[in-house]
């Protein structure tokens, strides 16, 4: 998989709706720094070859990070010509060894035990307020756009601050750390101001490990001030 001062990845994912069939013949090109991309789509089916410079020094899931990326803005051009919003999941990557690594869209760092109690008590915040609602959703969104993680994660931190005075009285309230959420804020704010930003695998990780945990304190804070009746009840007994 490796040829002379070259190193290669491929990627393989479906776009969905898959009953549409999308596709599009095999196509190429080069980006300024020296990363090429092929790819083609069959039958809603995409294979896609990336390759990069060695001395780039990419890891598997930053690779795979990439080719997500031009997938998902080729994806989005069939879409903008069609009229439809077209999804894009990456779900294998083949890496430069040979070695196939089946890939889901899963953030094991982000993964909790929790209890009944404590989901219903997520579906009612979730449900009475804008922040951990909309929070949630980009938390979700951040998870499958990797080239819009860091930016995802910064506004469902900035969406949590709206509910406060200040970022002060977010982070007093919340016991959150600021020199945590402007590391963060320096990483997003590219994407925020319409650049375009590649960020390593452990970069992502870093920015949704820390909206997920600024929004669960604030889930947690926001149902404490919930009135009664919008608190979840007892199952019924029939």
């Amino acid at each position: 998989m490796t040829e002379s001062g070259r190193q290669k990845f491929r990627v393989l994912g479906t776009a969905r709706p898959e009953r549409m069939s999308w596709f599009f013949e095999p196509i190429g090109f080069r980006r300024g720094d020296g990363i090429s991309f092929l790819a083609e789509m069959q039958g809603s089916r995409f294979v896609a070859e990336l390759e990069v410079p060695n001395d780039a020094e990419l890891d598997m899931l930053t690779a795979r990070n990439i080719a997500a990326s031009a997938l998902r803005s080729m994806v989005d051009a069939i879409g903008f010509l069609f009229g439809a919003a077209i999804d894009c999941d990456v779900s294998e990557v083949i890496d430069t060894t040979g070695r196939l690594h089946a890939l889901d869209p899963t953030i094991t760092e982000l993964h909790s035990e929790y209890t009944r109690e404590q989901l219903a008590q997520l579906f009612a915040a979730a449900v009475n307020d804008h922040a951990v609602r909309l929070g949630l959703a980009d938390i979700r969104m951040a998870i499958r756009s990797p080239e819009d993680t860091t930016f995802l994660c910064y506004r469902a931190i900035e969406g949590v601050s709206k509910c406060f005075a200040s970022w002060d009285e977010m982070h007093s309230a919340l016991g959150t750390d600021r020199h945590d959420v402007m590391r963060l804020k320096h990483l997003a704010d590219p994407r925020r101001h319409g650049h375009a930003v590649d960020v390593t695998a452990a970069e992502r990780v870093a920015a949704l490990v820390l909206a997920h945990h600024v929004l669960g304190l604030y889930a947690a804070y926001a149902f404490q001030r919930l009135p009664q009746e919008s608190r979840p009840r007892p199952e019924s007994n029939g």
